[in-house]
């Protein structure tokens, strides 16, 4: 009888007591892209650049989403979700941040189903 090397491993590995993770992956929020049009210096000393705006805007929003997907993996998603307020870099990445969160989760269901987008939505709200 043949075992794959990876069949072996997972035995192994269960009876040495540790559990294997096949799980989905987790939500990633490494770094934001800010489009050229946002990225330049600050005006004044002290003032906020586009940049910046862009930046804290898009993190807002895709911990919101998080936060949304993980309260109701089921929710309708409404357009206004998406919507942010303020200077256009704020609206632009407000918008940015929660469409890609959303489009992870959904990614991650598509791929490994609900229990696991679950499991992910709740590893990344429980431990940012």
């Amino acid at each position: 009888m043949r075992i794959s090397l990876f069949m072996l491993a997972l035995c192994l590995c269960s009876l040495a007591g540790c559990t294997a993770s096949l799980s989905a992956p987790a939500l990633r929020h490494d770094e934001v892209f800010v489009p050229a049009e946002f990225r330049g210096a600050r005006v004044c000393v002290g003032d906020v650049s586009d940049h910046e705006r862009y930046v804290e805007a898009y993190e807002d929003a895709w911990w919101k989403c998080v936060g949304l997907y993980f309260k109701d993996i089921d929710r309708e998603r409404r357009e206004a979700d998406a919507w942010g307020i303020g200077w256009p870099s704020e609206v632009q990445g407000y918008a940015d941040g929660f469409r890609d969160a959303e489009s992870q989760i959904k990614e991650i269901m598509r791929q490994y189903g609900k229990p696991a987008a679950m499991e992910a939505l709740r590893r990344c709200w429980e431990c940012p």
